[in-house]
C-alpha cells in the first residue's frame, strides 16, 4: 500500500516537472514547426486567471495518458487535396489527363476535334501537355513503362472526357501505343463530318484492307491458317469505357486495325450509317461487353424498321468476344468473317427477317470455329455460310427466328446446334 502511494507521488512529481519545463520553454518566442497555436504556447501572456485556466487544461491533457500532449496541427482533421492554383487537374506524372484542361466545348455546340486529339496524344505520351488556363503547350514524348507485344510501347495513360458532350468534324485518331484508356463522355459527329469515316479511328497510317482477305480453301489444314502476325500490331490494350458515340448518320463509330486486346465496355453507338464497331482482319482479341448499338434509338416495333441499314458490329478479325451486347436497329446485327469468335448473351432485334434483316451473319472463313451461346435472336435469325466447327447452344429464338446453313462451296463440318429454344408460328 505504501509502495503504491509512493509510486503515484513520483508520477505526479514527474508530470509537474514536465509542465514546468514546457511552460518555461514557451516563454521564449521561437516559432516551432510553423504552428499557430499550442496548448502551452500562450503561458505567461494575459492575466493570472487566464494562465491558470490554460495550465488546468494542459494538466487535463497530460492526465489522459497516451493522448496526452497533442499539438493543434496534428489534432486537426485531414484537409482535402486541393487542385493546383491554375485550376488544372491533369497529371503527367500520374498519366491521367482531363478534357477540361485541353479546352473544347463540353456542351457540344462548337467543334472540339483538335482539343480531343490533343487529349489523346497526351494520354499516349506524345504531347502536347496542357498549359496554364487550359492552353495546350509543350510537346514532350512522355514516359513509357516498357513495351507490350512486339514492341508496342506501354503508355499507361488515361483520357477522361469528364462526362461532357463534344462535337467532332473529322475522325479522331487514336495514337498508336498500349495501355491507354478513353472514357466518360459523349462524342458527336458534326453535320460536315466526312461520309463513311469513323468517329474514333484506331489504325496505323496505312489504310486497312477493306475486307477479310483470308480465302476459303477446303483442303487446307487449320494449322496452315494463322492469326495476324504479332509484329504487325500498333495498338494493344486500348480501352473505350463509358462512352456514347453519335455518328450523326455520317459514318461509323469505332474502327480498329492492327489492334490487339482492345476492350470496349459500356459503350453506346447510335446513328451510324455504315458500321457501329468495325474490327478489321488485322485485329485480334477485341472484347466488347455491356454495350448497345443501333442506327436509330428504338425499343422495338419501330414504324421505320424496314428502312434500317448498316451493320452494328463487324468482326473480320480473330479470337474476339461479344458479351452482353444489345443490337437494336441495323440491317445486320453482327457480321462475322473472322474465326475463333465467341458471342454470348447477345440480343439481336436489329431488323426482323420479314423486313430483310439478319441478326448474326457468319461468312465463310478458312477456320470457322465460331460459337454462339446464351443469346437471344428476336424475330431475326442466324445465317452461316459453309460452316466449319460452328457451335450454337442454349439460345432463344423468338418470332420464327432460325438458324440457316447456306452453301457457298458445298462444305459443312463439325456443326453443333443443341439445347436451343424456338418460339414462333410453327
Amino acid at each position: 500500500m505504501e509502495a503504491s502511494k509512493k509510486a503515484r507521488q513520483v508520477m505526479i512529481i514527474r508530470k509537474l516537472v514536465v509542465m514546468m519545463a514546457l511552460a518555461a520553454f514557451n516563454f521564449i518566442s521561437v516559432p516551432v514547426m510553423g504552428d499557430d497555436y499550442s496548448p502551452v504556447g500562450d503561458f505567461g501572456r494575459g492575466s493570472h486567471k487566464e494562465n491558470m485556466h490554460k495550465m488546468q487544461a494542459f494538466k487535463a491533457s497530460l492526465m489522459r495518458g497516451s493522448r496526452g500532449f497533442v499539438s493543434h496541427s496534428s489534432a486537426a482533421p485531414h484537409s482535402q487535396p486541393q487542385p493546383p492554383k491554375d485550376g488544372r487537374r491533369s497529371s503527367p506524372a500520374a498519366r491521367v489527363y482531363y478534357m477540361s484542361d485541353f479546352g473544347g466545348d463540353p456542351t457540344g455546340v462548337k467543334d472540339s476535334t483538335e482539343h480531343i486529339q490533343a487529349l489523346l496524344l497526351a494520354a499516349a505520351g506524345q504531347g502536347p501537355n496542357p498549359g496554364a488556363q487550359g492552353v495546350m503547350s509543350g510537346a514532350g514524348s512522355g514516359p513509357s513503362q516498357g513495351s507490350l507485344t512486339a514492341g508496342v510501347p506501354n503508355k499507361a495513360g488515361t483520357a477522361d472526357f469528364e462526362g461532357g458532350t463534344y462535337k467532332v468534324s473529322k475522325p479522331v485518331q487514336v495514337p498508336p501505343g498500349g495501355n491507354i484508356v478513353i472514357k466518360d463522355g459523349t462524342i458527336q459527329a458534326s453535320n460536315d463530318f466526312p461520309q463513311g469515316g469513323p468517329v474514333f479511328d484506331a489504325s496505323p497510317k496505312q489504310a486497312p484492307p477493306a475486307e477479310n482477305t483470308e480465302s476459303f480453301v477446303d483442303d487446307v489444314e487449320p494449322a496452315q491458317l494463322s492469326d495476324p502476325d504479332p509484329s504487325s500490331f500498333s495498338f494493344e490494350y486500348v480501352t473505350f469505357q463509358n462512352i456514347m458515340i453519335d455518328s450523326n448518320h455520317r459514318g461509323a463509330g469505332i474502327s480498329l486495325s492492327n489492334a490487339l486486346r482492345t476492350s470496349i465496355e459500356n459503350v453506346y453507338v447510335a446513328h451510324f450509317s455504315t458500321t457501329g464497331i468495325n474490327v478489321h482482319p488485322s485485329s485480334s482479341e477485341t472484347y466488347i461487353s455491356n454495350s448497345f448499338l443501333g442506327q436509330h434509338p428504338t425499343a422495338g416495333r419501330d414504324p421505320h424498321e424496314g428502312n434500317f441499314t448498316g451493320t452494328a458490329i463487324n468482326l473480320s478479325g480473330t479470337n474476339n468476344a461479344l458479351t452482353d451486347v444489345v443490337l437494336f436497329s441495323s440491317a445486320v446485327g453482327v457480321d462475322v468473317s473472322g474465326h475463333g469468335n465467341t458471342l454470348s448473351g447477345v440480343h439481336c432485334y436489329n431488323k426482323a427477317t420479314r423486313f430483310g434483316g439478319t441478326g448474326i451473319y457468319l461468312r465463310k472463313s478458312g477456320l470457322g470455329q465460331n460459337r454462339i451461346i446464351n443469346s437471344y435472336l428476336d424475330y431475326t435469325g442466324i445465317v452461316a455460310e459453309d460452316p466449319l466447327q460452328l457451335h450454337v447452344s442454349n439460345s432463344f429464338f423468338r418470332g420464327d427466328a432460325f438458324v440457316a446453313l447456306k452453301s457457298v462451296k458445298g462444305v459443312v463440318s463439325g456443326v453443333n446446334i443443341v439445347d436451343n429454344t424456338f418460339s414462333g408460328s410453327n
